[in-house]
């Protein structure tokens, strides 16, 4: 009697067993036949670098097995064809945000994922695209800019749930840092003489600048209520003054993309909206002798009701006093297209732009603008 009820038992576990293991089959199966075959995939270029040779360019890329983020560098020549191409494999995820070319290799910043939280990290990598350094924030952080700075170079993000910036010599070693206030981050970095500019977002409606000496210390600030939640995304310095881009938020919730006038000692001079349509967005600026040229985006029409937005890249060019100004579109009804990042580029310009296509997928092509802010090829 014992004996059978051992039996009994045994065939019990046995058939338990093979529940669980045709169970686990079966999910794999569908994990894989059906949720992956969703991924939508895109390769992304978030920023790049121009050397006079080569083109490098850093972004992100999920065409994996598991459809992962990976941080992406790429060379590609000067017809535009890629040569060199590395995936960051280190982390869960990852993404990078801006890369600069340096004699020796490429330096990079951005953020890894390691148990679910984002770490800001620096890669060096060399020439072959090999690594010689990473560098880890062990905070919650992601980096979004890196400038050269003396012989050194900085950087800025946020880290542990405040504005961050960090100087670190060419092997990645830490030289000093500085925190600045709570709930903010910092988007992009500009330095003349010895004065470094930073802008960022605070509270997630605020834009803010500071301005600080070599040691990090803070010379002065300035804020500017209702804004998205990125901020001041991007700035330049012209005519003694500086430039620097945001996006309204208005009452009905729409977005206005915007350009705000400081003195160099961050004093408020005037500002100008560009309110075409019901969301535009500026993301960055690059100054082109006497005009502020802007990039950002547009929509071309929209549902309200649902929140769907179709958007076409836009590429503005302005004088001086933020009054005369000339302005082009790049895209079609068929596709949304996003401008990333733009720099001089032989007699004209070179931007970043991703669009999707068909399948869903989202890819980053360059385009050639010239001086008239024509695009020339794409």
């Amino acid at each position: 009697m014992i004996r059978g009820d051992i039996i009994k038992g045994v065939r019990l576990v046995v058939l338990l067993l093979l529940g669980i293991i045709i169970f686990i089959i079966g999910f794999l199966f569908y994990n894989n036949k059906f949720i992956k075959d969703e991924t939508i995939y895109y390769e992304l270029i978030n920023s790049y670098d121009y050397d006079g040779n080569d083109i490098v360019s850093v972004g992100v890329d999920n065409n994996n097995d598991k459809g992962l983020d990976k941080g992406i560098i790429s060379i590609y020549n000067d017809k535009f064809k890629k040569t060199k191409e590395k995936i960051f494999n280190i982390g869960n995820s990852s993404i990078f945000n801006k890369v600069i070319s340096l004699d020796d290799g490429y330096l990079i910043v951005g953020n890894i994922n390691k148990f679910k939280t984002n770490k800001g990290i620096i890669v060096k990598y060399n020439k072959k695209l090999e690594i010689e350094y990473t560098k880890e924030n062990k905070y919650d952080s992601i980096y979004y800019d890196i400038k050269k700075y003396n012989d050194n170079y900085i950087i800025c993000g946020y880290s542990n749930h405040k504005g961050y910036i960090l100087i670190i010599d060419k092997n990645g070693k830490k030289i000093k840092s500085k925190d600045l206030d709570d709930n903010t981050i910092f988007n992009e970095i500009f330095i003349y003489d010895n004065d470094i500019f930073v802008v960022g977002s605070k509270d997630k409606n605020k834009g803010i600048i500071y301005k600080l000496d070599e040691n990090l210390e803070v010379i002065n600030s300035n804020y500017y209520n209702n804004t998205d939640e990125d901020g001041f995304t991007s700035i330049v310095y012209l005519n003694d003054n500086l430039y620097i881009s945001l996006n309204n938020k208005t009452k009905e919730e729409d977005i206005d993309a915007s350009i705000i006038r400081y003195d160099y000692n961050l004093n408020y001079i005037d500002e100008l909206v560009y309110n075409n349509k019901e969301h535009e967005k500026f993301v960055k600026l690059i100054s082109d002798e006497d005009k502020v040229i802007a990039i950002g985006n547009v929509s071309n029409n929209t549902n309200r009701d649902l929140k769907e937005f179709n958007y076409d890249g836009i590429i503005a060019s302005y004088d001086i006093k933020l009054e005369n100004f000339s302005v082009e579109y790049y895209g079609n009804e068929l596709n949304n297209e996003f401008i990333t990042d733009i720099k001089k580029y032989k007699d004209g310009f070179l931007a970043i732009t991703y669009s999707n296509i068909e399948d869903g997928s989202l890819l980053s092509k360059f385009i050639n603008i010239n001086k008239a802010l024509k695009v020339e090829d794409a």
